[in-house]
């Protein structure tokens, strides 16, 4: 009866234990909510997907991440806001989400400023410590960078120069006032619209031209109407992956060079799927009546030139900082030996 008793209590005290260990693991384990404004079935979507599942298993499942996809959490200023408060942790952003934390990036992106992928990678790689730092002084780690494509103008009616602007009324939504100021220097009428408004104001005749990266055009369904693209790079536009940094310093060191080389594996597939969905995106835009506008080297150097005139007047702030100076000066060295 004695033995019995002591055997119960032994097995008592070992179901104690596995649960004491259970709840330790559980109590261990870090939640790590990310949000995308990217549907889940898009290279984006998918990535992240992945970045969770590597995580996890790269950190025991001490670390889990969740993804909210599709925009459930807000836009990308939403991100922002939901991160400060601690109600989400991190998120996969464009170039709305990247300069609503660090506003200098607006002078990146700026029409003409950079006028290739050649230049963009350059200038990504050469200044990736710089942006790093910017983003940690702000309360950010950056994971990966990505570039997503081209803003290009897509309108009801043929544009092949400058002039064609004139009267053009453009979709304008997350852009900043600078940028406004450059369109309606060029004989433009910036209609403040976003992007699920776009297609009722071309449908209205509210607008008749976006300036927008082909993909998004095709996601939207918006060529329907806006049938003519130019093919010029106006600004690039991508992206990165952020995560809170208080949330990154409470993940154990151990595992941060090993979670960093995940995300920044993943941010180079998901640029390579872009670029691929882009011309696939094209082809079927074309069969469906898109007409691609081509022009010579010539014109776009006079498309380039009338947007550095447009800038040059509008003195905007967002080139008067460190971080632009410092790549306007790789751009030049680019362009020199290139």
């Amino acid at each position: 009866m004695e033995s019995r008793k002591r055997f119960s209590l032994s097995r008592i005290a070992g179901i104690t234990l596995v649960l004491l260990a259970l709840g330790m693991v559980s109590a261990g384990a870090q939640t790590v909510k990310i949000a995308s404004i990217a549907p889940e079935a898009t290279p984006w979507g998918e990535g992240l997907n992945r970045m969770a599942a590597e995580w996890s298993q790269i950190t025991n499942g001490r670390v889990r991440v969740r993804v909210f996809h599709g925009g459930v959490a807000g836009d990308e200023q939403d991100f922002v806001r939901k991160i400060r408060l601690g109600q989400l942790q991190g998120a996969a952003v464009t170039t709305v989400g990247l300069t609503t934390v660090v506003p200098e990036l607006w002078g990146m992106v700026m029409p003409g400023v950079i006028e290739s992928d050649e230049e963009l990678n350059y200038v990504l790689a050469s200044l990736e410590e710089d942006l790093d730092r910017s983003f940690r002084d702000e309360g950010y780690e950056i994971l990966t960078w990505s570039n997503a494509g081209w803003l290009k103008f897509f309108s009801t009616q043929e544009i092949r120069s400058p002039e064609d602007l004139g009267g053009l009324k453009v979709a304008t939504g997350d852009f900043v006032e600078d940028i406004n100021e450059v369109m309606r220097g060029m004989g433009m009428q910036p209609v403040p619209l976003s992007s699920p408004e776009i297609l009722s104001g071309l449908n209205s005749g509210l607008i008749d031209s976006v300036l927008y990266a082909p993909l998004g055009v095709a996601g939207f369904q918006w060529f329907g109407v806006t049938n003519q693209m130019l093919d010029l790079p106006v600004a690039p536009f991508f992206g990165a992956i952020y995560i809170d940094e208080r949330t990154w310093r409470r993940i154990p060191e151990q595992y941060h060079e090993e979670l960093m080389e995940s995300a920044e594996r993943i941010g180079v597939e998901i640029e390579s799927k872009l670029a691929g969905l882009e011309e696939d995106a094209l082809e079927l835009m074309q069969e469906y009546g898109l007409e691609i506008i081509s022009i010579s080297a010539q014109q776009e150097d006079q498309w380039y030139e009338v947007f550095e005139q447009k800038r040059d007047e509008l003195n905007s702030s967002y080139f008067d900082n460190d971080l632009i100076s410092k790549m306007t000066d790789l751009l030049d060295e680019f362009r020199e030996n290139n």
